[in-house]
């Protein structure tokens, strides 16, 4: 869930993170499903309906297992401690 900015610029970030997620999901069709409810549920225009969240709901046990992958990868391949006294140390 993103936080609300100006002109719903959050949805430019959730589609960021959606590219980024995509690497992770064998399942090309349940991506696509995801990566729109992923938008649905951020779009803060006003009358925006969102009934996607029983699809979300329908599809936790998946969805979690491949959001676990990328998670696995972040926590090894990106720690933001270590970067930072990589970048720290390199000036």
């Amino acid at each position: 869930h993103s936080y609300f900015q100006e002109n719903n610029y959050q949805l430019v970030k959730v589609q960021a993170c959606n590219e980024l997620l995509k690497n992770y999901y064998p399942e090309e069709e349940l991506f696509l499903k995801f990566s729109e409810y992923q938008l649905l549920f951020n779009n803060r225009t006003a009358g925006n309906n969102d009934n996607s969240f029983m699809f979300f709901l329908e599809n936790l046990t998946v969805i979690s297992a491949y959001n676990s992958e990328l998670s696995k990868y972040l926590f090894k391949n990106c720690n933001l401690i270590k970067n930072l006294l990589f970048f720290v140390g390199s000036l």
